[in-house]
């Protein structure tokens, strides 16, 4: 067992040397092989997970996968095989720096050639694309690689398995599942706007209405919701008096049974997200958590709903609700506050705390300083306890002046973050 092993290392390093690679492969340390019928969004399937050396001493890891499907040019921003890492805390980061290479090993049927100009100076035709570091979800992957193989080709790997189209759970179930609306709010959003998207198009939910609302952006925004355009139900652009001006636009345009709001830089933890809710079966509201992620820093912040603070990204309001409340654009800093406070989902809401519904950058308006003074005052304005509120704001305006955004973000990964739920 242990030589046949090797023999697949030496003809899986063989297979690795022949391709357009960013480093030079040394060595083969460990080889996995996923359960079967392993997805991997949409339009590819999981073949084999190999752990290389390169010749720095840095660790790759490779996800191979076989490809018959257009869609996966429509998820290369969200495809870093993020639900698979270990979510890690400072101890458990290895000083070796670690990158992500994904391989797809393409037939024609995925129209290659019209995608992408193939390079063919290396043995296998293939081509190298990395992803921006901007699109790297959290601090794990020090680098995130795509390499497009053109089939047919000669490799080491055994496609035995029949290709796998994305498959929904409730694709048996007589009646269409509930129709969730799912709301992109943007402004100058060129980017983070297309992994966002990509986000939402790629879950295998088969009943969304998908929704951009965009605030007469001026950059390329329009330019990359164009290009999605089929995959979107309905998107508008004009002017707005700002971000919760523009999100009570998508509750008036929503149709669905429940809406969600997944604005520009937010995202779907995964592809199955919406699958794996219980919509069929709920006449409320439901709320899971959010993850907010870092670059810099390798803990995660897990936002939780509780008492005022709802997170909008991972809430799916139910249309009984949203028809009877919108955020009131007078209180511009913290309509969201306000309006949960009003609203109260607390008291009716289905709350499943556990489940990770959605991943963002962190920042915002509610951890920038220069909207301290403000929000503090529309707090005050719609909160009963005046004392509570200056209890809150008061030591962070004294202590703003001295923090940049940096060390606001330290503070607040290494004080909440946390490596699991």
């Amino acid at each position: 067992m242990e030589a046949l092993m090797t023999q697949r290392k030496d003809r899986y390093l063989n297979f690795l040397k022949q391709l357009n690679l960013p480093t030079k492969i040394q060595r083969i340390l460990e080889v996995r092989f996923p359960a079967e019928s392993s997805l991997c969004l949409c339009g590819a399937v999981e073949l084999i997970q190999i752990s290389a050396l390169d010749l720095d001493g840095e660790i790759y890891e490779f996800d191979v996968r076989y490809a018959s499907d257009n869609k996966i040019f429509q998820q290369n921003l969200i495809d870093q095989a993020w639900d698979r890492l270990p979510l890690i805390d400072q101890s458990e980061v290895s000083s070796v720096e670690q990158h992500k290479i994904i391989i797809y090993l393409c037939e024609p049927e995925t129209q290659l050639l019209e995608n992408l100009e193939l390079d063919s100076s290396m043995p296998v035709s293939s081509l190298l694309k990395l992803l921006p570091e901007r699109y790297i979800l959290g601090s794990y992957w020090r680098s995130v690689h795509h390499l497009y193989v053109a089939l047919p080709c000669m490799h080491p790997f055994e496609i035995d398995t029949p290709y796998l189209t994305c498959q929904s759970s409730t694709l048996n179930i007589k009646t269409p599942p509930p129709l969730v609306t799912v709301v992109t709010v943007v402004y100058n959003g060129e980017l983070l706007i297309e992994q966002t998207i990509q986000s939402v198009i790629n879950q295998t939910y088969p009943n969304i209405e998908y929704i951009v609302v965009d605030g007469d952006s001026t950059d390329r925004t329009l330019e990359i919701i164009s290009k999605y355009e089929k995959y979107i139900s309905k998107w508008i652009s004009e002017p707005d008096s700002g971000l919760y001006d523009a999100m009570n636009k998508g509750f008036e345009l929503a149709q669905g049974d429940f809406v969600n709001f997944m604005n520009v830089g937010d995202m779907f933890a995964n592809n199955l997200v919406l699958d794996s809710m219980d919509f069929q079966d709920s006449e409320v509201s439901i709320c899971g958590a959010n993850i907010f992620f870092s670059r810099q820093f390798p803990r995660l912040l897990y936002s939780k709903p509780r008492n005022q603070h709802i997170p909008h990204q991972a809430f799916f309001m139910h249309r009984r609700d949203f028809r009877l409340h919108r955020f009131d654009i007078t209180f511009p800093y913290s309509a969201d506050s306000e309006l949960w406070r009003r609203y109260k989902p607390w008291c009716s809401a289905k709350f499943v705390p556990g489940k990770t519904i959605s991943l963002s950058r962190f920042g915002g308006i509610s951890t920038n300083p220069k909207y301290l003074l403000p929000r503090m005052f529309e707090h005050l304005a719609f909160e009963d306890n005046p004392v509570k509120v200056l209890a809150r704001f008061i030591p962070k305006l004294l202590a703003s002046p001295f923090l940049t955004e940096s060390m606001i973000e330290s503070l607040y990964f290494q004080i909440y973050g946390c490596k699991s739920q």
